[in-house]
């Protein structure tokens, strides 16, 4: 059996509340650490606003004039990462032999004007959300200063950070988010529970 850890929701917000996000001192300056940032991939160019925690993210995105999942009001995405490399091929694997359709994809970014594999990633998609499986390549965990041990040994999202951080704490309040509540159509429930 392979473990993943949550890792990421994201939205597609109004840009309204995009703009305002930030304004709340509780969220910005106790609750998360919180980013705004421009991401150039082979899968196209965005910008997001990351509110970070200990565990996990939650990624916001303004509407953009494309068709690409995402980009659209009312748009989300869940997505859950493994916790050691070469596990998400054995997740394929299994889906290939319950022949369940899964879409797969890498994505790269650029790093002194060279491509490198940022993430492999497996997800259920329908027109405006999807949940996925991540993993973290090799070559970009390098870059991030990750030594060879680091990454072949299994990692929760929470090391994952820590490592990042170089063990300094976050001095957020992420840690006492006991749930989230996500409301979904049957259909979408009923395609999550047949993918678990």
């Amino acid at each position: 059996m392979v473990t993943t850890d949550f890792n990421t929701i994201y939205l597609c917000i109004d840009s309204v509340t995009y703009e305002q996000l930030y304004q709340s001192k509780y969220l910005k300056d106790t609750l998360f650490f919180c980013r705004e940032q421009q991401e150039e991939t082979n899968a196209g160019t965005y910008i997001g606003k990351y509110l970070i925690g200990e565990s996990a993210t939650i990624e916001f995105f303004q509407p953009k004039n494309t068709h690409q999942l995402g980009d659209n009001f009312g748009d989300w995405g869940i997505e859950f990462k493994t916790r050691k490399i070469n596990m998400l091929d054995q997740i394929i694997k299994n889906s290939n032999l319950l022949k369940i359709p899964v879409d797969t994809f890498t994505t790269t970014v650029a790093l002194d004007s060279l491509p490198i594999n940022w993430y492999k990633s497996l997800s259920l998609k329908n027109a405006n959300n999807e949940l996925a499986i991540l993993e973290y390549q090799s070559d970009y965990l390098k870059n991030l200063g990750f030594t060879d041990s680091q990454i072949n040994q299994s990692m929760t999202y929470k090391q994952f950070n820590g490592i990042l951080s170089n063990g300094r704490k976050y001095p957020r309040q992420f840690s006492m988010v006991t749930y989230i509540k996500l409301y979904a159509d049957k259909k979408l429930m009923d395609r999550l529970q047949d993918y678990a």
